[in-house]
């Protein structure tokens, strides 16, 4: 994502710009009726009346500071899914880290959105948070919506990382957020009239970043699969010339819909008024002479119609007043006061919000680990000639895993040196993968030591561990000779070290054609 070439940056920011643009006008609207729809006794008890106001707020607020704002919050959120996935940490740590980043970014928008007169190292009004999270039922608090518009951007941040950002994918997604953008946009002022210019303005920014997103993925699928392109850097001159060209697009719309307006229309309607009424006037003789033809046959089936109707007797039963059925009166209706079952049982109140915690951490868990497995899938080796794609692929791939399984017990045993040999698989395949995010991917069947420049390029200064990690992952995987403990923790500090190796982007390349 952000860590990869800039490139793949540049097209995972541009495409989180697009995925909030066309979501900022529901999230208002959810905000505006949250708000608007509180008791006004309990806000008055609760003494919730400013934190309202400084979330009503964001609604009124101005369109580009506010999509600036929770962007960048989007930005760091993806930041921080991307160092997790890198990290390679393993369950439950890794949800662990993810609950504490969830609800440590919630207490700091609560605390900067709802609280931002308070001085900053005050932190007594966060336990109010809490207190929203575990009496629910006391009313709607500020601090809870700003908890799930929290989790909502969490949950699009999991998915958006979990997505292959392909050309056709941003072009799906372009269309579908297109649609809920101008939806969107004409409830916010339909519903909003006090942020009537906000809903064109988020228009705007989603044609904005869509047609960035739609140019990057386009640049990036050419540079993979064109086989006149190298796969360079994108340009900073050809970035700066795809965002003149988005900006000339924009320019051009915006100036036509400032020609193409009701009034505009009018007035070139307005200079063929004489053919309208001469036209008017046709039609209208055209539709009496019609009628006055179809008169007689209308009056003749109508007259039918009538004499059938009172031969079978429907008149009577029509006049006949059926008696009105007798409903219970609504003091009869036993009704359950669910927000006093709540209050009185605490139990169950914390027992539905730790469900609810752990439901939404399952989502975003959900999308997190489609994202591994098909970067894990990815990581597999391929020997020989690429197999064709068919139904039997799993199987297949079973098999494959089975059998060098079999293959490194039967060369090392069940044992101290089979484990080392799988740490040696696993620290390779780490390596592939993190090359294969700076662009030198492995292509199928090359040789670890044909493979080995590639790696050099990928991470500079870092060619002794690389050579090491190479040579010992050839020991293992071509020969019969195991690793020792002091190899294998030399070999993940050279790991560790390969990992820290900064990334060298490539400005002489060839540009993308």
């Amino acid at each position: 994502m952000l860590l990869t070439n800039r490139r793949h940056r540049l097209l995972f920011a541009a495409s989180a710009g697009m995925e909030l643009a066309w979501m900022l006008p529901y999230l208002l609207l959810f905000i505006r009726a949250w708000v608007m729809r509180a008791d006004p006794e309990t806000v008055a008890a609760l003494g919730t009346g400013p934190t309202n106001a400084a979330l009503l707020g964001l609604v009124t607020a101005p369109a580009v500071a506010v999509f600036t704002i929770f962007w960048l919050v989007m930005l760091l959120y993806m930041l921080v899914m991307d160092l997790l996935n890198r990290s390679l940490v393993e369950t439950p740590l890794r949800e662990l880290i993810l609950v504490a980043a969830i609800m440590a970014t919630a207490l700091l928008c609560v605390r900067f959105l709802l609280y931002p007169s308070a001085p900053p190292a005050d932190m007594r009004r966060l336990s109010n948070f809490f207190s929203a999270l575990f009496n629910f039922p006391q009313g709607r608090r500020p601090e809870l919506a700003v908890l799930l518009v929290n989790f909502l951007l969490w949950f699009r941040v999991a998915s958006l990382t979990g997505r292959e950002l392909s050309f056709f994918n941003v072009g799906l997604r372009f269309r579908l957020g297109l649609l809920l953008s101008i939806l969107g946009g004409g409830l916010l002022n339909r519903f909003a009239p006090a942020s009537r210019p906000n809903g064109l303005v988020y228009l705007l920014i989603f044609f904005a970043f869509g047609l960035v997103a739609a140019a990057l993925a386009r640049m990036d699928e050419k540079a993979l699969r064109s086989p006149e392109s190298r796969g360079a850097t994108l340009p900073w001159p050809r970035f700066w010339e795809m965002l003149g060209a988005a900006g000339l697009t924009l320019g051009g719309a915006w100036a036509l819909a400032r020609f193409y307006t009701p009034a505009a229309i009018r007035t070139v309607l307005g200079w063929f008024s004489p053919l309208w009424n001469l036209l008017g006037a046709a039609a209208g003789y055209l539709l009496l002479g019609v009628a006055w033809l179809l008169t007689p046959i209308m009056e003749a089936v109508i007259a039918y119609l009538r004499r059938l109707l009172e031969q079978a007797g429907l008149f009577d039963e029509l006049n006949q007043q059926q008696a009105p059925l007798e409903l219970p009166s609504a003091g009869e209706l036993s009704q359950v006061d669910v927000a006093q079952f709540l209050n009185q049982w605490p139990a169950v109140r914390y027992g539905l919000v730790v469900l609810g915690l752990a439901l939404a951490l399952g989502i975003i868990r959900l999308f997190m680990h489609r994202r591994t497995a098909q970067r894990m899938a990815n990581e597999v080796e391929e020997y020989g000639a690429e197999q064709p794609h068919g139904g039997d692929n799993l199987l297949r791939k079973a098999l494959d895993t089975l059998r060098n399984w079999g293959d490194l017990i039967r060369r090392y045993g069940v044992g101290t040196q089979l484990l080392a040999a799988v740490s040696v698989q696993n620290i390779y395949a780490n390596v592939g993968r993190l090359a294969r995010g700076r662009g030198h991917p492995r292509p199928p069947s090359q040789p670890p030591d044909e493979y080995l420049p590639a790696l050099m390029q990928a991470f500079p200064d870092r060619a002794e561990q690389l050579r090491r990690i190479t040579d010992a992952y050839m020991r293992v995987e071509y020969g019969e000779h195991p690793v020792t403990a002091g190899e294998l923790e030399q070999l993940r500090a050279d790991f560790r070290a390969v990992q820290q190796a900064p990334e060298v982007e490539s400005e002489g390349k060839e540009e993308i054609g």
